[in-house]
């Protein structure tokens, strides 16, 4: 089940989140992605820690969260969207945007609804 923040979280998949800071463990297209950036090269962080961090998409199996994309601020200018399998640490992918981008764009189909 693929849930994100601006269509529905159901309030129980809190209990399943990570609470604890996350050691990044970066594959090298999630380091690729970071240095090839269209907003330029950022510097991959070595931790999440969930509680600084906005859950923009969860995904779910019934019994555990097994991909989550975290957003974070990065500068002024811009956050990083960083894409961690919370059970390994492992970040399949990441990207840089804008701190204004508002994501118009959302395709709310994807997602599970209430």
């Amino acid at each position: 089940m693929l849930f994100h923040a601006d269509v529905w979280l159901p309030s129980q998949l809190h209990a399943f989140m990570p609470k604890e800071a996350i050691k990044l463990s970066w594959s090298l297209h999630a380091l690729d992605a970071l240095k090839n950036d269209r907003y330029g090269c950022f510097q991959p962080p070595l931790f999440i820690h969930p509680k600084e961090a906005r859950a923009v998409e969860i995904e779910f199996d019934g019994k555990k969260v097994t991909k989550v994309l975290y957003r974070i601020r990065n500068c002024n200018s811009y956050d990083l969207c960083i894409v961690v399998m919370p059970a390994t640490g492992v970040v399949k992918t990441a990207w840089a945007n804008l701190v204004i981008d508002t994501h118009k764009t959302l395709d709310a189909s994807k997602y599970v609804k209430p």
